[in-house]
């Protein structure tokens, strides 16, 4: 089958202006810039215009992942203050505070992730119940 590339162009150039004004949003100095998945600057000036919430939960998830435990705090609360009833970031700062040690906040949070969970969450009420040991250790210590 052959591909009639005068068609074909004005098809990509469409798409292409679809995919982009986001970037064409951000400034004249990250224009000129090579978007990148690392590249900090640029995904925090993406999010900052109003990104909604599970960006913000996947940047938190990529930060805990490389252990960065406060960072991964802060973006899981943006996350919930764009969206206070999803309780997948509730559940994963709960994972950030135990990382950290903070038990207490850690038992909140996964209890939190409970309340607004639509379904029995065995995986959460494991999770609070082994925070729970770990803060009784804690306090016995």
């Amino acid at each position: 089958m052959e591909v009639d590339m005068r068609k074909l162009i004005p098809f990509i150039f469409g798409v292409s202006v679809l995919i982009t004004p986001q970037f064409s949003a951000i400034g004249g100095e990250a224009k000129n810039q090579t978007f990148t998945a690392n590249n900090e600057q640029i995904n925090t000036q993406l999010l900052s215009r109003g990104a909604h919430y599970r960006a913000w939960e996947l940047r938190g998830n990529e930060a805990l992942e490389a252990g960065n435990y406060d960072r991964a705090i802060a973006l899981y609360d943006r996350a919930i203050a764009v969206d206070t009833d999803q309780p997948s970031a509730w559940e994963r700062r709960g994972d950030a505070l135990v990382k950290k040690e903070e038990y207490q906040a850690a038992i909140e949070a996964y209890n939190e992730a409970m309340n607004l969970s639509t379904k029995t969450e065995t995986q959460l009420e494991t999770k609070i119940e082994a925070t729970r040991e770990k803060l009784g250790d804690q306090l016995s210590s």
